[in-house]
């Protein structure tokens, strides 16, 4: 820069002379004086000047990062200090490589998962069993709560009643399942229990006390199968009531000329095939095979020519019995009455057996018949249906149609004829009656016999 400050003022000096030579030779001069000043200043010098080097640990153009975590180590021990800082080994994260990817735990170097994850995983979801609500720390829904065999620091292992393990073993006879529900204690079919009419095998086997031996034989782990041991009468996984069954005898089902089929489909994204319902197949001439009617018409050319039991013939169809199929028609489980041909039930009236009335004759004849189930058994002693027709004649007996006529203040047969018959000393209160359905209420100076008459 000195050079061009000479150069400049030389060029003035020959400017005032008139030396027009002079004046371009230095102003050259001085313009290639700054020009290689500037080369030698912003290209030639930073070459040759070589940037200060970091202590160990230590990185950056000021060499202010550090790669030394809280424990003094570099990188916590689990990595290498870089221009950038810490370049951490696998598995392990963070400014000082100080902790781990997903779930693994720092205490073991990253070599297994924090409690309740699994390191099949890698670390990202939960133990078999465990609750990803809880940061799988508490066991699913599906298992026992006893922190004797379910725990966090144990696992879980042993699932509640009602509920069983799918196994990947096809020869324990869950696999499909498996396949559908994961390894997870899954419900027995049938809201738990089989509808209420089977026993499933699950994991917890009811000992013959009647309790539950958790960590003896009555567990059956991994052998139960979910599956459903269904009641007579009930079919297919979860216990479905046979078509024509009518809960009592099992000869009903398909209204007893057919047997039942389970029926399954599998669909386009099913694996296994699935359970869809049930349907009889019906002995040869008998139609049709699904709904309660199944089995219930023999046909002819499509014409049914008789009916099943329960049923009557009109327009050349069968139709149902008032009250249902089977022994349910006319309630002749009961001996209620018989059905006709018209469709129409004849009920029948013994005061030794029983009395019915109504369309089905599942109503108690009068007031002197109470009601045990659909069944009308008369009261002891009654002839007849008046107030005084039970009994022998000497008392009242309690039923529910009469307790309706006292609600109706039948003068005729009331509670208060009841108070004036049996005396003072005998008086009951209606909801103390209540409780003696059948029973006789003997009137003044009488008393009940061995045969629950009055005398």
């Amino acid at each position: 820069m000195i050079v061009a400050g000479i150069a400049a003022g030389l060029y003035f000096e020959n400017s005032f002379q008139k030396n027009v030579i002079g004046q371009y030779l230095f102003i050259g001069v001085s313009i290639v004086s700054v020009l290689a000043y500037v080369i030698v200043v912003i290209i030639i010098l930073p070459i040759n000047v070589q940037q200060c080097s970091c202590l160990y640990g230590y990185y950056g153009d000021s060499c202010d990062g550090s790669c030394f975590g809280s424990n003094g180590a570099l990188c916590s021990g689990h990595g290498a200090c870089t221009s950038v800082g810490c370049a951490c080994d696998t598995l392990f994260q963070g400014e000082f490589c100080d902790s781990c990817v997903n779930n693994y735990n720092y205490d073991t170097n990253c070599t297994a998962c924090n409690q309740g994850y699994s390191l099949r995983y890698s670390c990202t979801k939960c133990i078999t069993g465990r609750d990803p609500a809880t940061d799988c720390q508490d066991c699913l829904e599906g298992y026992l709560e006893d922190e004797n065999y379910n725990s966090p620091v144990i696992g879980c292992n042993v699932c509640k009643e009602k509920y069983f393990r799918p196994s990947t073993d096809p020869r324990v006879g869950s696999y499909n399942s498996f396949l559908q529900y994961g390894e997870t204690c899954a419900p027995c079919p049938g809201s738990l229990n089989c509808n209420g009419h089977g026993v499933c095998n699950h994991f917890l086997k009811e000992d013959e006390d009647g309790t539950f031996d958790y960590a003896g034989t009555s567990v059956l782990g991994l052998d139960a199968n979910g599956e459903c041991v269904c009641e007579e009468g009930f079919y297919g996984p979860i216990c479905v009531k046979g078509l024509g069954y009518d809960l009592e005898n099992t000869e009903s089902v398909c209204n007893g000329n057919g047997y039942i089929t389970e029926n399954y489909e599998r669909t386009i994204d099913d694996i296994f095939e699935q359970f869809v319902g049930i349907s009889c197949v019906c002995d040869e001439g008998w139609i049709p095979s699904t709904g309660e009617d199944a089995c219930s018409c023999f046909s002819d050319n499509g014409v049914c020519t008789s009916c099943a039991f329960g049923y009557y013939r009109s327009n050349g169809e069968c139709s149902v019995c008032p009250g249902g199929a089977f022994t349910r028609a006319c309630n002749m489980k009961n001996a209620g009455g018989v059905c006709n041909n018209d469709g129409t039930c004849s009920c029948r009236l013994s005061y030794a057996s029983g009395g019915y009335v109504g369309e089905s004759c599942s109503v108690c004849a009068n007031n002197n018949f109470f009601n045990i189930g659909l069944a009308c058994v008369p009261c002891p002693g009654a002839f007849g249906n008046g107030f005084s027709e039970a009994c022998g004649g000497h008392g009242v007996c309690m039923t529910q149609k009469r307790f309706e006529h006292w609600n109706n203040n039948d003068p005729s047969d009331s509670y208060e004829l009841y108070q004036f018959q049996v005396g003072d000393n005998n008086v009951k209160t209606i909801e103390e009656l209540s409780s003696e359905i059948g029973i006789c209420q003997c009137f003044e100076n009488y008393n009940r016999n061995n045969f629950g008459s009055c005398t």
